[in-house]
């Protein structure tokens, strides 16, 4: 799947988990000759304007972690104050979404990928109330990938 495929899919994901108290922002974003933190730290900047990516505090994380954590933001579903309840007829639609961003991702991780956190929120798309994620990992061939999500009230 292309990039802009999967963009796609993300912004079709954030009307469909879209709440009267709950709102969805999900992102990624693919750099290129990015081999190092610095060079992700520099892209990253390039990309957000507003991040302050030598500030932020970046964590190592085991693949676990990392699909634990996507898989329990995307499985969010709330409560009546975020009137964010799945009909039967976009529960479908949102977990065919979710499986076409889950298997973006598992498609670039490869044995070698290193996965890190990115702690700092700041001018990275989305407000985190309800839960949020910052990753960005090293591939093959100099790739990096960097998705974030977030859900807010």
């Amino acid at each position: 799947m292309q990039l802009d495929s999967i963009k796609s899919a993300l912004y079709r994901l954030e009307e469909l988990m879209y709440g009267y108290n709950f709102e969805v922002k999900l992102g990624i974003e693919i750099f290129e000759n990015c081999n190092s933190i610095v060079n992700f730290k520099i892209k990253l900047r390039e990309a957000f304007p507003e991040t302050r990516p030598d500030e932020a505090t970046l964590i190592e994380v085991d693949r676990a972690s990392f699909w634990q954590n996507i898989n329990e933001c995307l499985a969010y579903r709330g409560d009546k104050s975020e009137d964010y309840y799945l009909g039967d007829e976009n529960k479908l639609r949102i977990e065919l979404e979710q499986k076409k961003y889950t298997d973006f991702l598992k498609d670039f991780l490869s044995h070698s990928s290193k996965i890190f956190e990115y702690s700092d929120e700041r001018g990275i798309p989305g407000y985190p109330v309800w839960w949020e994620y910052r990753y960005f990992i090293f591939g093959e061939n100099d790739i990096c990938i960097f998705t974030y999500g977030a859900a807010s009230d």
